[in-house]
């Protein structure tokens, strides 16, 4: 009796730290399996598994769930800083340049695009993406659906900060009594998070640790403003420069421009 065989519909994995293959196909089939319920990654860690050939079998695995598409986060693992003695012959000021960690990680990604016809989407910061479009080669292969870049929602009334974000965040209050975002909030949250939905959830989450913390019955401004001062503190440069769309001062982090803009 032949036994049904289950599509792989979507796949999403961050690229792992190390930036090597042999880690980001273990990532990937260790996702694969979970939502398949298989066990291919026994058999791909069996004995001492060498990168190439790992992934080519992976990818002959897979082949017979149709994958829908594949999403790789935080493409920048993919690359590391120089090292120190080239970043000293490297002009006073200039940002470290990238290189690749291992080609051979990057081979694979291609190998998704090119040879499995596998659809591929990557995500990263600025500083990541950039560095792709050193080989025109690469670039040309990975932008076929084209490049989107994301920028922090501008705190306009009609915008998924408002209408959507905040929404969210209100339902999420451990208080006796609930705050409704007014139109005043609002922008005093954008102003102490420029929109960024990770900084906006830390915000409200060490705001109400605050008022817990000070017996409130209610969340307020002031516990706001508190959060951001202390617990957030060290993002709040950052935050300032994004809101004030400041180049220089944005220059000063790796991850908030594209190379060569500065």
């Amino acid at each position: 009796m032949l036994k049904p065989v289950h599509q792989l519909v979507w796949l999403k994995v961050d690229v792992p730290g190390s930036g090597k293959v042999v880690d980001l196909v273990e990532s990937l089939a260790r996702a694969a399996d979970a939502a398949l319920g298989t066990n291919y990654t026994a058999d791909l860690l069996k004995g001492r598994p060498r990168g190439a050939r790992m992934a080519h079998e992976w990818l002959a695995k897979m082949a017979c769930h149709f994958p829908g598409l594949i999403v790789l986060d935080e493409l920048q693992n993919l690359f590391r800083i120089q090292s120190k003695a080239a970043r000293k012959r490297a002009k006073e000021g200039a940002r470290p340049e990238l290189a690749v960690v291992e080609d051979e990680t990057l081979k694979f990604i291609l190998t998704l695009t090119n040879t499995s016809k596998i659809p591929f989407v990557g995500c990263g910061t600025p500083d990541g993406i950039a560095a792709f479009s050193t080989r025109m080669s690469t670039a040309q292969r990975l932008l076929t659906g084209g490049y989107h870049r994301i920028d922090p929602d501008p705190p306009a009334k009609d915008g998924y900060f408002r209408r959507h974000l905040l929404k969210c965040l209100e339902d999420y209050q451990w208080l006796p009594e609930k705050m409704d975002i007014t139109a005043e909030i609002a922008d005093e949250i954008y102003r102490l998070t420029a929109g960024v939905p990770r900084i906006c959830v830390m915000l409200w989450i060490h705001a109400q640790k605050r008022a817990l913390a000070c017996k409130a019955s209610a969340l307020s401004l002031e516990h706001l403003r508190h959060a951001s001062a202390n617990a957030l503190a060290p993002l709040q440069p950052a935050v300032e420069a994004l809101l004030n769309q400041d180049v220089n001062r944005m220059a000063r982090y790796e991850d908030l421009l594209p190379r060569g803009l500065v």
